[in-house]
């Protein structure tokens, strides 16, 4: 049987994004467990992060839009969030230039 448990989570970009969509940080323990004769026996424990774009069903749901990992792929948190926000500009406000 395998665990999550959330440990840690921060919304990002609460004043640039559209109204309705949420970036969400998640950072989860995942254990790998076993039952056996002599009790409950841990397995692999893994810890995975993620940035999320949900968005907000008027107030009753919420629905996961894009999914991104924090692995290798990034060097940091800031990084993954930097490329989340070029990716997937549909889902943030566009600022006016000052004229």
């Amino acid at each position: 049987m395998v665990t999550r448990q959330i440990v840690e989570m921060n919304q990002y970009f609460t004043n640039d994004t559209k109204p309705g969509f949420i970036v969400l940080y998640e950072k989860m323990i995942t254990n790998e467990i076993s039952f056996t004769p002599h009790g409950i026996q841990e397995g692999r424990t893994e810890i995975e992060e993620y940035v999320k774009i949900l968005k907000d069903n008027e107030g009753n749901t919420l629905t996961e839009i894009e999914s991104y990992r924090l692995d290798n792929n990034y060097q940091s948190l800031e990084d993954l969030l930097y490329s989340i926000k070029q990716l997937n500009k549909e889902f943030f406000k566009v600022k006016e230039m000052a004229v």
